[in-house]
């Protein structure tokens, strides 16, 4: 999340997100509630581990607090 305020302290991250299947292969479907300041939110992804630091890509930027992450693989076994 981006704040156009000037601050030393980030934004809160969204709360109540909620990730769908899409109906198209390799999507899914992304909605959160609304951050108080927020101007625009960058939504990244991680394949790896949360904890792999440099595995984080980006998966898109929106001013909406919604999002239809594209490219993702299915899951593996």
């Amino acid at each position: 999340v981006r704040s156009n305020k000037r601050s030393e302290e980030e934004p809160a991250m969204p709360l109540k997100l909620r990730a769908r299947i899409s109906e198209q292969v390799g999507q899914a479907r992304l909605d959160w509630a609304t951050t108080r300041g927020a101007v625009l939110y960058v939504v990244e992804h991680n394949a790896v581990s949360p904890d792999q630091a440099d595995a984080w890509q980006s998966a898109g930027e929106t001013t909406r607090t919604r999002l239809v992450v594209k490219g993702l693989e299915s899951a593996k076994e």
